[in-house]
């Protein structure tokens, strides 16, 4: 079962991207930010509510690893998947800081690695369940 329909799966990843950031030396903020990177896009908590409770540093981390909201209202899968991921590259390589490319990239690692266990498992069936086909991704 994938980590997109496994609560199992989604909390393997908090815990991947924290071991990564872990091993990598970073510091605990980070590694907060790591745990918590999905949290605004995946809840109802609040950019806010994680500076109120984790400080403006941690807040700032997870701001930088979260997608816009307005960019998946209101329209259909594929462009806005489009939008979001160009949203990423751009933020990635124009204003990131080294702590968000950080956070940002062990994120993408655990994400790839998963699709990897994935494709070994399912082949080529692996692909259906994104918005956008194979070549895309």
């Amino acid at each position: 079962m994938t980590r997109f329909v496994s609560p199992i799966g989604y909390l393997c990843c908090l815990k991947n991207v924290m071991k990564i950031l872990c091993e990598t030396g970073c510091e605990i903020e980070v590694i907060t930010a790591g745990i918590l990177h999905d949290v605004v896009e995946d809840t109802s908590v609040t950019i806010e509510q994680v500076e109120c409770i984790f400080g403006n540093r941690v807040a700032t981390l997870v701001k930088g690893a979260s997608e816009p909201d307005h960019l998946r209202q209101g329209l259909d899968a594929k462009i806005s998947w489009r939008l979001r991921k160009q949203h990423t590259i751009d933020f990635i390589s124009q204003e990131a800081s080294l702590d968000q490319l950080l956070v940002a990239c062990a994120d993408k690692l655990d994400n790839i690695e998963a699709i990897r266990q994935d494709a070994i498992s399912k082949g080529e069936k692996v692909w259906e369940r994104f918005n956008v086909p194979k070549a895309d991704q």
